[in-house]
């Protein structure tokens, strides 16, 4: 048996890194923009940062559905899986605790019967 990793598995591995990538920043633009723009926006009456932050939220939130279409379709997750990814994004701090229960990844093929969450 070869221990080089299939191009199935690289390739789920592969993506898993930037839907991480993708979760964390959706989080941290979410976050900033929720905690920091979006009150002096309405505090302060200073709306620069939302006029910053929001567009660079809106290409992360973007990249991140993006990346959880890929990684579904790499990882052949189960559809309920997928959902409750894609609804973490609308829930603030979601991202984290996504990230937080996303666990070992791997394709229905190396773990047959495994059904995901």
């Amino acid at each position: 048996m070869s221990s080089k990793p299939n191009s199935r598995t690289h390739a789920v591995q592969q993506t898993t890194k930037y839907f991480k990538w993708c979760a964390l920043m959706e989080g941290i633009t979410l976050s900033t923009l929720l905690l920091v723009a979006v009150p002096m926006k309405y505090l302060l009456g200073e709306p620069v940062l939302v006029r910053a932050i929001g567009p660079i939220h809106g290409i992360t939130f973007l990249a991140y559905i993006w990346a959880l279409m890929q990684l579904q379709g790499a990882a052949a997750w189960p559809r309920r899986r997928s959902m409750i990814m894609f609804l973490a994004a609308f829930i603030p701090f979601g991202s984290y605790v996504a990230l937080s229960r996303l666990g070992p990844l791997h394709t229905d093929a190396q773990h047959s019967g495994h059904r995901g969450e």
